[in-house]
């Protein structure tokens, strides 16, 4: 099913409210709920307790961009804007660390993600005199292409062409393709992310992407396993139960924590 053309969920967000920090008992039912399941889908779970007043289609109708930009806002509210990151070099296989900020994720992409501009929600090409129209990909899309293939741009841009007839849909070459994916990095900017680096070893250079879901998906997993093991020792000195922990101020519960060691 395509979403109707002309749709903009960022006009529905942005009136409703802001971001909100999830509490310690969301952060662990988003673990429990998003173990094994697909990147798109924890990227929802994940946004969901911060946009309570947003729908489940309002969330998976949002553009690649806006969800990695509110990803990335929602990152800085729960661990801060520097992280420590890490990758392998391509060349000589040797493991970079080195430091990364939000703030340069989103270079001069600064504006509030929950503003109604912040993404277009269609865009267009034009090859030998034909137009092409384009929806902004939506998680709704990543939902439906083929997560097993090497390259997965023109499954999805395909599924965001509207407006054409069979005809046109058939005649989607590899040029309109090429076409569609550059404009929509022009259109929704942080849809795809990446770090530029150089190794110290055999100096070579190239850009490492970037994916928010999998990078914070992994912190809030770390995250959920100490609250569980917080919920344990709580349990066992005071008898507690785990609501009851999870429902206490980090500081208090680090007091109790402190006060149950011998």
């Amino acid at each position: 099913m395509k979403r109707p053309t002309g749709s903009d969920p960022g006009g529905t967000l942005a009136v409703k409210g802001g971001l909100h920090t999830p509490s310690s008992e969301d952060l662990v039912r988003i673990w429990e709920f998003g173990r094994g399941r697909p990147r798109w889908f924890r990227a929802l779970l994940i946004l969901g307790p911060s946009l309570p007043w947003a729908t489940h289609r309002e969330l998976a109708e949002m553009s690649v961009g806006r969800r990695n930009a509110l990803l990335l806002r929602l990152r800085e509210r729960l661990f801060g804007e520097t992280f420590d990151a890490s990758v392998t070099c391509p060349e000589c296989s040797e493991r970079l660390d080195f430091p990364l900020t939000t703030s340069e994720l989103f270079g001069e992409e600064v504006r509030d993600p929950l503003r109604e501009d912040f993404t277009p929600d269609q865009f267009s090409v034009s090859w030998l005199g034909r137009k092409y129209n384009f929806r902004v990909p939506s998680s709704l899309e990543l939902a439906r292409v083929d997560v097993a293939s090497l390259d997965l741009q023109p499954e999805l841009l395909g599924r965001c062409l509207y407006g054409q007839d069979e005809e046109s849909e058939a005649a989607l070459s590899e040029d309109v393709v090429r076409l569609a994916i550059d404009e929509w990095g022009l259109s929704d900017p942080m849809a795809e992310l990446g770090v530029y680096l150089r190794c110290a070893v055999c100096e070579a250079d190239w850009e490492s992407p970037f994916e928010p879901v999998e990078f914070l998906w992994s912190e809030i997993e770390a995250e959920a396993k100490q609250l569980l093991g917080e919920v344990v020792l709580l349990a066992r000195a005071y008898g507690w139960t785990e609501a009851e922990v999870l429902a206490l101020d980090p500081s208090r519960r680090r007091f109790y924590l402190d006060a149950s060691t011998p």
